[in-house]
């Protein structure tokens, strides 16, 4: 793998953290910064760029990357990617803690977590048992895993 190649996956890996982070977690995700936005090469056929520059020329596009960026939002607007739902179910590596105010908040959305973590899973020490038991569907843990001895059992059968 090449030292860009390397790079790229950290800064995908460190997105997806953050953005996971920022959604089921409450660490303080702010304090990592990133780019809000990053460069992306694309291999196209000559044919196919020859259309996109026609476009260009003809004043429906400022620039190829303009065709490009609207292009991609209108693929992701179709495709319909729910963020908040993907995020319930992503691998992190690093640290995710949940107090009882975070867990409160997903379970009156509705929503469960299956929690996949390679590093440190806690839960502060005022998450109850049945708090943790309607939020988190499923717990795997490559690391440490911080609660209370009440929380862990109640769990139990949802660690894998």
């Amino acid at each position: 793998m090449t030292s860009s190649e390397r790079k790229h996956n950290t800064e995908m890996l460190k997105e997806r953290f953050i953005a996971t982070a920022g959604l089921i977690g409450t660490f303080g995700a702010g304090a990592f910064t990133g780019p809000k936005t990053e460069k992306l090469a694309l291999t196209m056929s000559a044919a196919e760029l020859q259309q996109v520059d026609l476009l260009v020329e003809h004043g429906l596009y400022a620039s190829r990357e303009s065709f490009l960026e609207t292009a991609a939002r209108n693929l992701l607007r179709e495709h319909g990617v729910d963020l908040q739902h993907a995020a319930e179910n992503l691998t992190v590596a690093g640290i995710v803690m949940h107090s009882r105010k975070s867990l409160e908040k997903l379970r009156a959305a509705g929503r469960q977590l299956d929690v996949n973590v390679a590093g440190i899973f806690r839960l502060s020490d005022d998450v109850t048992p049945e708090l943790a038991c309607a939020v988190i569907q499923s717990l795997k843990v490559c690391g440490a895993f911080h609660a209370s001895a009440e929380v862990k059992a109640a769990l139990k059968d949802r660690i894998h």
